[in-house]
């Protein structure tokens, strides 16, 4: 009989905390002052100390999870130690190491197929999330305005002030024929590239909360009369996208048209203050279609 968290005390979390030791370490925390914030004693930190941090990221390389996306992961939680939010600490960790728990579980175990889909920690913020990307997703011919590479919709519960405040989805919303498929689960920090738009739109206009990104389409009419719409690229390179999305980010648009370039899929980016801003220009493009 498998008791799947057992898993994650095995192959997760001794790992996640080598880490997290490691970075801590490096940037200046005593042992004392690292025991105390991770709960674990003194003889514990040197014990984890003394193997090398790329040991720990190995270990869980071999479990198949993405070391990227972990290193990801321990900015988000390393954020939030040194602004000393605790609490938001406790509920990142605890999302983080069930997101990758899951990775494990479903990906080895099909007994738990049921528990894949619905077994979650519980956060205000992110129920609030969940509602509106099931909304969302929920509306007709919402498929013909999703990229080939899947899109996502990140949110701000405030003025955001690094990527770690931001919920994203850990995976993407993409197509499977002509109806959708949500992958991942949302969690602060979880979207790197759409988190980095929404953290850069606050800080010419410090009310943008959510931002999703939608196919290119022509059929933009209907909104220039609403909405401020500016369009972008084509870029040379990812270092070029980026320089270009904030020269435009600071001339306040509601909209960005991009024109995509080497490596990059055309896009188009909404950045609104509430989800129900959001909800109206899908609902003005889908009534194109």
């Amino acid at each position: 009989m498998v008791i799947i968290y057992e898993i994650a005390a095995k192959k997760i979390i001794p790992s996640v905390k080598g880490i997290l030791v490691h970075k801590l370490y490096e940037k200046g925390y005593s042992q004392r002052k690292i025991a105390g914030i991770l709960d674990l004693t003194q003889p514990q930190i040197h014990k984890y100390l003394n193997k090398p941090i790329n040991y720990y990221y190995e270990k869980l390389s071999i479990e198949g999870l993405d070391t990227d996306r972990i290193e990801h992961y321990i900015k988000v939680l390393i954020s939030a130690i040194e602004k000393g939010d605790q609490l938001k600490y406790t509920l990142m960790i605890n999302s983080i190491i069930h997101e990758l728990l899951m990775n494990i579980v479903c990906r080895e175990y099909r007994i738990f197929k049921q528990f894949c889909e619905k077994g979650r920690l519980t956060d205000p913020n992110i129920e609030y999330y969940r509602e509106w990307l099931d909304k969302i997703t929920r509306k007709p011919k919402l498929n013909k305005l999703i990229p080939e590479v899947g899109t996502n919709i990140v949110y701000s519960p405030s003025k955001p002030l690094n990527q770690s405040d931001i919920i994203g989805l850990t995976g993407r919303i993409v197509k499977v024929g002509s109806s959708l498929r949500i992958v991942g689960e949302p969690l602060y920090g979880g979207s790197r590239h759409l988190s980095r738009i929404l953290l850069l739109a606050n800080r010419y206009y410090d009310k943008r909360r959510v931002a999703m990104n939608i196919a290119y389409i022509n059929e933009l009419e209907g909104l220039k009369n609403k909405y401020k719409i500016i369009y972008c690229g084509p870029h040379s390179s990812l270092n070029d996208f980026w320089s270009s999305v904030e020269k435009i980010l600071a001339k306040k648009p509601d909209i960005i048209v991009d024109y995509g370039g080497y490596g990059l899929e055309p896009n188009i980016y909404i950045i609104c203050n509430i989800f129900e801003e959001l909800d109206e220009i899908l609902d003005l493009l889908l009534s194109k279609y």
